[in-house]
């Protein structure tokens, strides 16, 4: 009876243990797997730099598709709206908008005027020190929190863990009592 009785209690206890030792795992393994994540997402980023010109359009114009005075109309401008230009082409701009190519109609070759740019790329070029800062403080608040979530999984776990050795050590000790009882009875 008494050892039937100490393996149950030893198998409850390898149980307990187990389950903590399952729970580690999964969040150890858990947060592995989104520090990789991120490292190949940030890896995988690429920068995309486009060579231009920043200019003023002189009159109305429509961006197509392609270059081709059949394709569809993607966007039309007005006289005074700013447009990034990419490449000049046999009567045709190539302008980058909103993440694509696009074709504006240039005929007469004055379409547009180009922009003095000197100030707004020195000023560029501070906001992208501001934002690659702004991102880095970001990710840092990020992993703090992502450690501090782990951290108090693993101290729950822990707890828990110590919880159950006590408990089986109370039941120990009382089914030792117990018996040192019964002996003195007797």
């Amino acid at each position: 009876m008494k050892s039937i009785k100490n393996r149950t209690l030893n198998n409850l206890f390898i149980s307990i243990f187990s389950m903590i030792a399952v729970v580690m795992f999964t969040v150890c393994t858990s947060f592995t797997y989104s520090v990789i994540s991120h490292a190949q997402d940030a890896e995988n980023a690429e920068a995309v730099k486009i060579q231009g010109e920043l200019a003023t359009l002189n009159e109305n114009a429509d961006a197509r598709e392609t270059a081709d005075a059949s394709s569809k109309v993607v966007e039309s401008f007005k006289a005074g709206d700013p447009i990034y230009i990419t490449e000049r082409l046999d009567g045709w701009l190539e302008i980058y908008y909103q993440g694509e190519k696009l074709y504006i109609k240039d005929d007469s070759g004055n379409i547009a005027s180009v922009n003095d740019t000197s100030d707004i790329s020195s000023e560029m070029e501070k906001q992208a020190q501001t934002d690659k800062a702004w991102i880095e403080s970001y990710e840092s608040q990020l992993k703090a929190e992502r450690n501090a979530r782990i951290w108090r999984v693993i101290i729950g776990v822990i707890i828990v863990g110590l919880v159950a050795y006590i408990v089986y050590k109370t039941i120990q000790q009382n089914k030792t009592g117990e018996k040192t009882e019964k002996k003195d009875r007797k």
